[in-house]
């Protein structure tokens, strides 16, 4: 088990700043994001500083997150190149931007048929794709994620969402897990609160960490409380210190 941050939970900082904060953190590594300040797509100049920063501060690409919603084909092929350019062995994507039940046959035809594409066109460089799992889009729900992943052959991300029990959702991850590409993201939010302190929830964190602790996966960070770097610190202790002790 390692554990992340996503670089646009400090996406107001350069990477060189994002990794050195990642490792005073004691993390492990980093899903870079796709964004003008940290990784655009097809940057050979982001691409290098940000393995430059991530070899000083010792810290491994984790992946790259992606904004890319399978619709345009030639973002998917752009997205791939990044992602290899970048040394990333997973890439996230989203699927679409519309909830599975507002998601017209014709809409979800055309994911499937790109992110087929892109799965064949990452394999061949050795690198996985995995969607987001997220609501207003097509895995807006556990059975809507899990038959995307056998239509496409890509994996799922997952997520606990804030508004639900920690049994309500690991009942959904039990769907999903089959389909993993063994990423998740962790975070304190709810819509009526925003982003909290990890500390606040490590009731629910404790049962996350039990449902998957003989597993391979990645535990990222994903957003902190007003964006403070420090509180990533204090997110990362608790979530290192459940890890340890359990």
């Amino acid at each position: 088990m390692k554990l992340g941050m996503t670089s646009l939970t400090l996406g107001k900082f350069k990477p060189e700043i994002v990794a050195e904060y990642a490792a005073k953190a004691g993390l492990n590594g980093i899903e870079w994001g796709v964004s003008d300040l940290h990784m655009p797509l097809l940057s050979r100049t982001h691409a290098d500083k940000i393995k430059k920063a991530s070899e000083k501060f010792g810290l491994e690409i984790f992946s790259l997150g992606s904004y890319c919603e399978m619709k345009d084909r030639d973002e998917c092929i752009d997205t791939v190149k990044t992602a290899d350019m970048l040394g990333a062995g997973v890439i996230r994507v989203w699927a679409g931007n519309t909830g599975s039940a507002h998601t017209s046959d014709e809409d979800y035809a055309l994911i499937v048929e790109n992110t087929q594409f892109m799965v064949k066109e990452a394999a061949r460089l050795g690198i996985k794709i995995g969607f987001e799992y997220h609501h207003g889009t097509l895995t807006d729900t556990a059975e809507g994620a899990a038959r995307l992943a056998e239509d496409t052959g890509a994996g799922l991300y997952w997520q606990p969402a804030g508004e639900k029990s920690a049994e309500e959702n690991i009942a959904e991850f039990g769907v999903v897990k089959p389909y993993s590409c063994g990423m998740l993201h962790i975070q304190n939010y709810t819509p009526e609160n925003g982003y909290g302190m990890l500390s606040e929830i490590r009731g629910n964190l404790v049962k996350y960490y039990d449902s998957i602790r003989e597993e391979d996966f990645k535990l990222l960070i994903e957003f902190v409380k007003d964006g403070d770097p420090y509180n990533l610190i204090r997110d990362a202790r608790v979530l290192g210190e459940i890890v340890q002790k359990n």
